[in-house]
């Protein structure tokens, strides 16, 4: 017998040397292998777990500045009522629907409800730009929903069906805020 150390004697000894050695590769690759994706997603599940860790963190710090924010914007509450009490507005009287702090504009904007002659109106300001010239960030216009103009609708057109569309114009204002929010 030989050892592995010396050269085959033919050639059928040689390939089945090949075939083990190739075996021996073959078997070495797929522990490398194994390693390294093992290492990979070892290494992918810390960076996810820091990762969502992270954003907890940010997610906590911006609730609490958010609402540090808002708390500052209720500060103005009363300049905001004071002003819009004594405002002489083309709109009727106006009052303060509601006030929060936007993340978007960055300052506290508020809602500005009127009513006269039967429309009203909400208007989204800027505190900081809020004179009698300004434009609001978005505003809204309906019908409100006083008896006397609902009987001027069923004698006009028979139905409720243009009140209603004229009432709803507001409905939706809620979702124009959500992106100043």
């Amino acid at each position: 017998m030989r050892s592995d150390n010396n050269p085959p004697e033919n050639a059928l000894e040689f390939k089945n040397q090949m075939t083990k050695m190739n075996k021996n590769i073959l078997i070495g690759v797929l522990i490398l292998l194994v390693v390294v994706l093992g290492y990979y997603a070892f290494s992918n599940k810390e960076k996810d777990s820091l990762q969502n860790e992270t954003e907890q963190v940010v997610a906590r710090t911006e609730t609490n500045d958010y609402f540090a924010q808002n708390q500052e914007c209720l500060k103005y509450k009363g300049e905001i009522v004071t002003k819009l009490e004594n405002k002489n507005s083309p709109f009727g009287d106006a009052s303060l629907e509601q006030i929060f702090y936007s993340p978007k504009v960055n300052s506290c904007v508020y809602v500005e409800y009127t009513e006269k002659g039967g429309f009203y109106n909400k208007r989204l300001l800027d505190f900081r730009n809020d004179g009698y010239s300004s434009d609001p960030l978005t505003m809204c216009s309906a019908v409100s929903p006083l008896p006397a103009i609902r009987e001027t609708y069923e004698k006009l057109d028979g139905n409720l069906t243009r009140y209603q569309k004229d009432l709803i114009g507001c409905d939706n204002f809620e979702e124009k805020l959500t992106e100043y929010r």
